[in-house]
């Protein structure tokens, strides 16, 4: 399980063996000294430069800082992984086929949708490497066409970049171009690989409990027998198990996505009200927020599917016709009941269960936020 989520996050040494561990140290000091020094100590020279660099630091940050939350929880997700691991060697021991078919439907869907995703990160992160090269070629032919025109070199992010002529020298505006290259592609690598492990986790988990719902309709359809009703009990337990590490694991990353979310969205409205779209600065951050937005729903949507797998086990279990079962089976039947009476999800700090209502509320706190940032710029 999480074969690929794996193998992408040791490019970043998020997560396997400790010798690929330094290499996320790399990749946040890089961050800093590329990002955050550049964006909080030089300065900006006007209104909407500071709040276009405002919109990309605090979408670095929710990028960086919460792998840097999954780097310090490495352990858990090394735990989360074994666990689901254990989930599924149960299953290909159990043998029943329809939970074959369909553990393997689910698991060769994920690794397509993690594939196309990555895809479409891959084209996005070139768009946003590129477009500043493009608009400067622009400026260039028109400097060559009108004589009054000035010579402009766009920037990937707004930064005074260590006090650097990067606006209007050519060989600054190179050397900083150059450096930024890698350091968008790490910072495009460092969002995708959060995003991915965080929606792969909740997806098998959601995969767990949709299995033990099928498997008490395989039993209820074949005739029920106490042993599997008690295997049924333990992968239960197991499915419960899996959806608290994902909940310790997750948290706080998804907090700090909620709350980084208002801002940026926030910021990025604001900027667009201010100067519009016809500049390169609009078309990054466009790619900045369709990537944010998309994000958000991701998380939402999977804490939906999650809770309401959870929900349907005990739906299953009022199909098993329980009452005409021994007392040892209802016993068992009654245990699973009652657990899953619990809500089973992924929370944002454990302050909100992450769901397409919570995204319907950020946009509405989105929109209030907004309002008020503009009164008072």
């Amino acid at each position: 399980m999480l074969q690929m989520v794996v193998r992408v996050a040791n490019l970043v040494g998020v997560a396997g063996p400790p010798e690929y561990r330094y290499r996320f140290v790399v990749v946040f000091a890089f961050f800093v000294v590329m990002i955050v020094v550049p964006k909080v100590a030089f300065g900006y020279p006007d209104v909407g430069s500071l709040i276009t660099g405002m919109a990309e630091l605090v979408f670095q940050i929710n990028n960086c800082g919460g792998m840097l939350i999954l780097y310090v929880l490495n352990d858990d997700f090394v735990e989360v992984r074994d666990r689901f691991q254990l989930f599924v060697d149960n299953v290909f021991d159990d043998g029943c086929e329809p939970l074959l078919e369909a553990l393997r439907t689910k698991h060769h869907l994920f690794q397509r949708l993690t594939k196309a995703f990555f895809s479409a990160l891959f084209c996005t992160t070139n768009i946003y490497c590129y477009s500043p090269f493009m608009f400067s070629l622009f400026s260039y032919w028109d400097t060559l066409r009108n004589e009054n025109s000035t010579m402009q070199y766009f920037q990937h992010m707004e930064e005074n970049f260590y006090g650097l002529d990067t606006r209007t020298s050519f060989l600054p505006a190179m050397f900083c171009g150059l450096l930024m290259l890698p350091m968008i592609y790490m910072c495009g690598l460092t969002g995708g690989v959060k995003m991915a492990m965080i929606v792969n986790m909740i997806g098998y988990c959601a995969m767990c409990f949709d299995l033990i719902s099928l498997k008490l309709q395989e039993v209820s359809r074949r005739g029920t027998h106490e042993k599997e009703i008690k295997e049924i009990v333990k992968m239960h337990q197991d499915a419960l198990q899996c959806a608290k590490l994902v909940e310790k694991q997750v948290s706080l990353v998804l907090l700090l996505q909620v709350v980084l979310c208002v801002l940026i969205w926030s910021f990025i409205l604001l900027f667009l009200t201010i100067k519009g779209v016809r500049n390169s600065q609009s078309i990054n951050l466009i790619v900045l927020f369709l990537f944010d937005t998309a994000e958000t729903v991701a998380y939402c949507y999977s804490g939906d599917v999650l809770s309401s797998a959870g929900s349907q086990v005990a739906k299953a279990v009022y199909h098993v016709n329980w009452e005409s079962q021994t007392t040892a089976v209802q016993a068992d039947l009654q245990l699973i009941l009652l657990r899953a009476q619990q809500p089973v999800g992924v929370t944002a700090g454990k302050f909100s269960f992450m769901s397409i209502a919570l995204f319907g509320n950020l946009v509405q706190k989105t929109y209030s936020f907004y309002i008020v940032l503009r009164d008072v710029i």
